[in-house]
C-alpha cells in the first residue's frame, strides 16, 4: 500500500491504547477556510476567543465563515478499494487492498433561505478546509506536521436546490462533500477558554 514504509521496521509498531473515550458527538456546526491556511500555531492559541473573532473578521486568505446548524451529520467512512478476490486474479483467490475510498460527510440545512443557500454554494468554486464543531461547542479539527492546528481539506462540495417538504415537514438543502483517505490522522479537540463556545462563531 502507499502509506507503507519500506523496508518495515524491526518490530511491528506500538499500539498505546487511550485512556480516555475519544468521541466526536454530534456536529453541528461547519466552519470553512481557504485550504493550506494555519488557525492558530498551538492548541492553547486555538482555544481563545479572540483567535477565531480575528479570523472571522480577516479580509484574507485567512477569513473563516460559519455555517448555520446542520441537522443529521454524518461521516460514511471510506471503504477498501480491492482488487481481485474470489477468482483466479489473486494468489488462493485472495484480495489485495490497495488503496481507501474517501470519507463522504452528508447532512441539510433546515429551513434557510436560498439567497444563504447560494452562498455557500459559492464555495463550490473553492479550496477549501473544513472545521467541525460539536454539540458541545468544541473544535474538530486537525494538526500539521509543525503541530499547526488547521483543518481538513474538503472536495467535491454539493449543495442541493430545496427539498419541499409540504405541510408539516421543513423544506431542506443537502449538504456533501468527501475527505480524503486518512484525513482523520492527527485530528484533535480544542476546548474553548471559559465563558464562549465555537457554536457562537
Amino acid at each position: 500500500m502507499p502509506t507503507c514504509n519500506c523496508p518495515v521496521g524491526t518490530v511491528i509498531p506500538t499500539i498505546t491504547p487511550s485512556t480516555c473515550p475519544y468521541d466526536v458527538g454530534q456536529i453541528q456546526k461547519l466552519i470553512f477556510q481557504r485550504a493550506g491556511q494555519v488557525a492558530a500555531a498551538a492548541a492553547t492559541t486555538a482555544a481563545l476567543e479572540a483567535t477565531w473573532t480575528a479570523l472571522a473578521a480577516a479580509t484574507g486568505n485567512t477569513k473563516i465563515e460559519t455555517t448555520p446548524y446542520v441537522y443529521n451529520a454524518m461521516i460514511a467512512q471510506g471503504d477498501a478499494i480491492i482488487e481481485g478476490g474470489g477468482d483466479n486474479a489473486t494468489l488462493n483467490g485472495i484480495g489485495i487492498v490497495n488503496e481507501t475510498n474517501p470519507s463522504t460527510f452528508t447532512g441539510y440545512f433546515r429551513e434557510q433561505q436560498q439567497s444563504v443557500i447560494a452562498a455557500i454554494r459559492d464555495y463550490q468554486c473553492e479550496t477549501i478546509q473544513v472545521y467541525f464543531v460539536n454539540h458541545l461547542g468544541k473544535l474538530i479539527c486537525g494538526t500539521n506536521d509543525d503541530g499547526d492546528i488547521v483543518g481538513f481539506p474538503l472536495h467535491a462540495l454539493f449543495i442541493s436546490d430545496p427539498e419541499l417538504g409540504g405541510y408539516g415537514v421543513a423544506d431542506k438543502n443537502h449538504i456533501q462533500f468527501q475527505l480524503k483517505a486518512e484525513w482523520a490522522d492527527g485530528m484533535t479537540f480544542i476546548t474553548p477558554e471559559t465563558g464562549w463556545s465555537f457554536l457562537e462563531l
